[in-house]
């Protein structure tokens, strides 16, 4: 490939674009919606979310059986909430960012007994589904025992990487991971450098759906 040549050393590109919802988010949310409703009986999704993990949930969700609302900030793009909507979601547009969507979804869970909160990040549900990537990564890559020496992976609010390093220590796996992050949205580069939690005052990016406050 021109990577490949570019680098001068073999460069894979793992395509989760075609994963049915159009992102890598469907690994994680079908672990934990499968989950919800092996161990819970959960009937009635609400997420927040600006964009991927709601079209997600908006995807597994229905092939569950589940019922699914998701709470989009202000920002949200109307091919995304055109989208939500022919998945079949009850879309609320609420706030300008994804923090205060999420305050609304976490409300309407407290207020619905019959309904479970879906983080569009942070659950180990979620981490878990991610990591199939790198059970996928072992699989595919050429060679025995193959492995890669770099993973780059794009981080908003942290759960793909997460997914990554549970799957690297699942296979015992040192590959170095380099963390890619949105300018206007970088938390979790602010607090890696800081090394403390840091949260910004906005999301300045021109990639309205992606990145939280902090991470």
């Amino acid at each position: 490939s021109e990577l490949t040549k570019l680098c001068n050393r073999p460069v894979y590109l793992k395509l989760d674009t075609l994963q049915a919802s159009g992102s890598f988010k469907d690994r994680g949310m079908a672990h934990l919606c499968e989950t919800f409703k092996t161990q819970k009986g959960t009937k009635k999704l609400i997420s927040s979310s600006g964009g991927n993990a709601g079209l997600a949930c908006a995807t597994v969700g229905p092939k569950l059986g589940m019922e699914v609302s998701v709470i989009v900030p202000e920002s949200t793009k109307p091919i995304v909430v055109n989208k939500l909507k022919s998945l079949g979601a009850d879309v609320t547009i609420h706030g300008k960012n994804w923090n205060a969507a999420d305050e609304l979804a976490r409300k309407r869970v407290e207020e619905d007994a019959e309904a479970e909160y879906v983080s569009p990040y942070d659950h180990q549900l979620l981490w878990t589904g991610h990591s199939t990537v790198v059970d996928e990564i072992v699989q595919q890559l050429p060679g025995v025992g193959n492995t890669p020496a770099m993973i780059i992976a794009s981080v908003g609010g942290g759960g793909l990487i997460c997914g990554l390093f549970e799957g690297l220590e699942r296979h015992g796996i040192s590959s170095t991971v380099v963390a890619a992050e949105t300018e206007g949205a970088a938390s979790f580069g602010k607090s890696f450098v800081s090394g403390k939690k840091i949260r910004l005052e906005s999301i300045d990016s021109i990639a309205t759906s992606l990145g939280a406050l902090e991470v």
